[in-house]
């Protein structure tokens, strides 16, 4: 019991007050893209039950200027080549 209190002192020994902390600065707006699918975001929806054809996962991307999302099927272990031909597939061919 003992340790665990001088553990927990020095702990608190350690820890910064709050007032020590500089306060966060002003967040920073992306720039508007000039015209669709210029700017897109990929997110990856993960842990779902496995499907009939072996998909777990879902890619998500949207398009920053028009919100538009695609969601294209997928499994946990794609890695960033395999995404950028999921990319390829959907907007070039």
């Amino acid at each position: 019991m003992q340790m665990l209190q001088s553990l927990c002192q020095n702990v608190t020994l350690v820890r910064k007050p709050r007032h020590v902390l500089r306060p966060p600065g002003q967040l920073q707006s992306l720039p508007i893209p000039a015209y669709p699918w210029q700017h897109v975001t990929v997110d990856f929806i993960t842990g779902l039950p496995v499907t009939l054809r072996g998909y777990d996962c879902i890619a998500v991307i949207v398009d920053r200027l028009t919100k538009f999302v695609c969601f294209v099927p997928t499994t946990t272990n794609v890695n960033a080549e395999e995404t950028a031909h999921i990319l390829f597939q959907l907007f070039v061919i």
